[in-house]
């Protein structure tokens, strides 16, 4: 049996509409049928032609307010409706997609039980466009460090519910030139607010081969790296580290007791976030990255480097994203370039000791390899978090670009045996080229 209507806090839902007349129904049936006794739904259209106004209209009185006008666009219409909404609690589900039977009861009793929660997720559920559910995914360990690193990073948008207050420290705002707005927004989230999760399903994305998200994929998946590369830069590198162990939390239901429950759950290194490869999109004709070799796991000297990427996350123009976390290693982290002509390179980075301070100062050691025999070598001392840059010249053809840090601090050196302190991190690390010769 439900809660007293008191008891569950005001959620405020918006969905955006436009020409998704043979969806809607379905969207507005799943979460009206829900019979949530403390909803304020509201449905921006943005002009439609195709018979969306006049199912409106048959919805008119369930509704906290609708209106069909011409907009800019998705984001513009989300902000519309957030502009006119009053709930304690926030989200937003698309006209194509589906909230799942009770939903809005499971989420209305989390955010009352868990006073200190922001932001809620669950994990994520497609159907096929009939709404049977076809796939459902495991939950995620979400980390900030994890979300910046770009694996796993489809925080389910249709799952996904947050306080007024988080909604405000964070701008109360979508980005409105942006596809991938639901990511934009996750990031400006993770700066203020853990987000807790539960097995507990919520929202399902309805798939269908002709949607935008399909069709633009590309586009998406390009704002969300330029996202993450803002919100790498926005932090600074020695804080990269912060999530390595951090304890995540998740509400599960108990039984015994038929009632949801706080658990934490320690993140493994792997949750931990990342550093930028990036070759310019202008210079991707002059230069290509085409292998990014890293050391094996360990802490101590022929295998020091702590590998919390193991393979390329994702490859795009010429861009690779990884993290190097570690105590220092002979070759380090080996970059594979092609450059397509002779030209002069500069190799920009932030080097950081890691989340210990002491007053030694480290080496970061490069050397370049050239298909031809050739060898440049350099090597630079930083103390704490300094920017470097190298000059190197490129003639036509393969090199390989290796850098490592020298002098490594030693487990044997840490007085309370806590590995953290011996965390070495490059990070944001940018190749930019003149104009070719």
């Amino acid at each position: 049996m439900a809660p007293p209507p008191t008891s569950h806090p005001r959620i405020s839902l918006v969905t955006p509409s436009f020409n998704q007349a043979e969806y809607l129904e379905a969207t507005l049936s799943s979460v009206l049928d829900q019979g949530y006794p403390n909803l304020e739904y509201i449905v921006v259209d943005g002009g439609s032609t195709d018979g969306s106004v006049e199912l409106l209209r048959r919805y008119a009185d369930r509704l906290s307010y609708w209106v069909s006008e011409p907009d800019r666009g998705h984001a513009h219409a989300l902000n519309k409706g957030f502009s006119r909404s009053t709930g304690e609690v926030m989200g937003w589900i698309n006209s194509d997609d589906l909230l799942l039977p009770g939903s809005l009861f499971l989420v209305g009793t989390l955010f009352a039980q868990f006073p200190e929660m922001e932001w809620l997720t669950s994990p994520g559920t497609i159907t096929e466009p009939g709404g049977r559910i076809v796939a459902t995914f495991p939950m995620t360990p979400w980390t900030r460090a994890r979300f910046l690193a770009t694996r796993d990073h489809w925080i389910q948008q249709e799952s996904t519910f947050w306080r007024r207050s988080l909604w405000r420290l964070a701008g109360a705002r979508l980005a409105e030139d942006l596809l991938a707005c639901d990511h934009e927004l996750w990031a400006r989230f993770f700066r203020h607010a853990q987000l807790f999760q539960t097995p507990a399903l919520i929202g399902a994305f309805r798939f269908r081969p002709e949607q935008r998200s399909a069709r633009q994929r590309e586009r998406y998946v390009a704002e969300m790296l330029a996202t993450i590369e803002r919100e790498t830069v926005f932090t600074p590198a020695s804080h990269l580290a912060d999530d390595d162990g951090a304890t995540i939390p998740e509400l599960c239901f108990d039984l015994g007791t038929m009632t949801f429950e706080r658990s934490e759950r320690r993140a493994a290194p792997a949750d931990a976030g990342p550093a930028f490869v990036a070759v310019e999109a202008a210079l991707g004709t002059a230069i290509s990255l085409t292998e990014v070799r890293l050391p094996p796991w360990g802490l101590e000297s022929g295998s020091s480097i702590r590998q919390l990427l193991p393979a390329l996350a994702l490859r795009r123009r010429g861009s690779a994203t990884f993290l190097w976390l570690g105590s220092g290693d002979a070759e380090g982290i080996v970059l594979r370039l092609r450059s397509a002509a002779r030209q002069t390179v500069e190799l920009r980075l932030v080097a950081s000791p890691g989340p210990a301070r002491d007053d030694r100062r480290r080496t970061l050691s490069f050397r370049l390899s050239s298909a031809d025999g050739r060898q440049q070598r350099e090597e630079l001392a930083f103390e704490g978090e300094e920017l470097l840059s190298w000059r190197f010249e490129l003639a036509p053809g393969r090199h390989d670009l290796a850098f490592s840090i020298r002098e490594p601090a030693t487990i044997a050196s840490l007085p309370s045996g806590d590995t953290r302190p011996l965390l070495a991190v490059i990070a944001d690390l940018q190749l930019v080229a003149s104009a070719p010769e």
